[in-house]
C-alpha cells in the first residue's frame, strides 16, 4: 500500500484557483442583494440609507466568511490522501465519505489542463480526483497509466462548464423577482427559480463531493424559498401595482 499526500508547498496555488472561482460569486450575490435593498426602498433618500446599512452587513459577513474560509481551505488541502493498494484506489479526505474503486472497475482517466487527474468508475459517484499538487505526481500518473491509458479530459458538461453563469442567473432570477412589477414575469422567474433550488437542494444532498457542513448548510434554501414564495404572494395577490 502507498500513501500520497498533497505537497505543502502548493497551498498558494490551491488557495488561488478557489479565490478564483469564489470571488466573482460573492461580488454577484452583493450587487445582487444591494440592488434589490436599494429598489424595494423605492430608490428615495431612505431607501440610500438602508441600502449603505446593508452594504456594510454583506462586507462584515463576506470578510467573516472569507478568512473563516481560509482555514477550511488548508483543511481540506492538507487532509487529502490518496492510497494506492494491491488492486484498488482509495481517496481520503476531511469531511468526505472515504471513496475506493477497484483496478477493474476503472472506466477512465483522464487528465485536465491543470494536469489534475480524474478516475471514474461505473457510476458518476465513482470518482477519485488527484490534485496536481499532490507528492510524487509522475510516480501516480505512471501506475495509473500501466492500469488505465490517460486520456485527455474532453468537453465539459453543460452545467460544470457554464457553473458561475448558472449561479449568476439565479441571482439574476432573484433580483427579478423582487424587482419587477409584471405578474407575468413575476410569475416565470418565481417557479423557475424555485425549481431549481429544489433541484440544487436536492443534488448537494444526494452527492458525495459534498461534505457534510455543506449538505446541512443546503436546509437554507428552504428558508430563501419561503422568502420568495411569500414575495411572489404579495406581488401578485396583495399589493401588487
Amino acid at each position: 500500500m502507498q500513501l500520497y499526500k498533497n505537497n505543502p508547498e502548493y497551498f498558494g496555488d490551491f488557495r488561488k484557483q478557489v479565490l478564483a472561482k469564489t470571488i466573482p460569486l460573492m461580488l454577484g450575490a452583493v450587487l445582487v442583494g444591494l440592488t434589490i435593498a436599494y429598489f424595494s426602498e423605492n430608490s428615495t433618500e431612505a431607501g440610500i440609507q438602508s441600502t449603505l446599512v446593508y452594504t456594510f452587513i454583506i462586507v462584515a459577513y463576506f470578510t467573516y466568511s472569507f478568512f473563516r474560509g481560509s482555514k477550511r481551505q488548508r483543511t481540506i488541502f492538507d487532509s487529502y490522501q490518496l492510497i494506492i493498494g494491491d488492486d484498488y484506489l482509495q481517496r481520503k479526505q476531511s469531511s468526505l465519505a472515504d471513496k475506493t474503486i477497484s483496478f477493474n472497475a476503472v472506466n477512465s482517466i483522464t487528465e485536465d489542463k491543470r494536469r489534475n487527474l480524474y478516475i471514474r468508475g461505473a457510476s458518476k459517484e465513482d470518482l477519485i480526483y488527484i490534485y496536481s499538487y499532490v507528492e510524487d505526481y509522475e510516480e501516480i500518473r505512471a501506475i495509473l497509466q500501466s492500469i488505465k491509458p490517460i486520456t485527455t479530459e474532453g468537453p465539459k458538461g453543460f452545467l460544470q462548464k457554464y457553473s458561475t453563469a448558472f449561479i449568476l442567473a439565479i441571482l439574476g432570477l432573484m433580483a427579478t423577482v423582487y424587482i419587477v412589477n409584471n405578474k407575468i414575469v413575476v410569475s416565470i422567474a418565481g417557479v423557475l427559480l424555485i425549481a431549481t433550488l429544489i433541484w440544487c437542494f436536492y443534488k448537494i444532498r444526494t452527492s458525495t463531493f459534498f461534505d457534510e457542513k455543506i449538505k446541512r448548510s443546503a436546509w437554507f434554501v428552504f428558508f430563501l424559498i419561503f422568502c420568495i414564495a411569500l414575495s411572489m404572494y404579495f406581488k401578485l395577490f396583495v399589493n401588487f401595482k
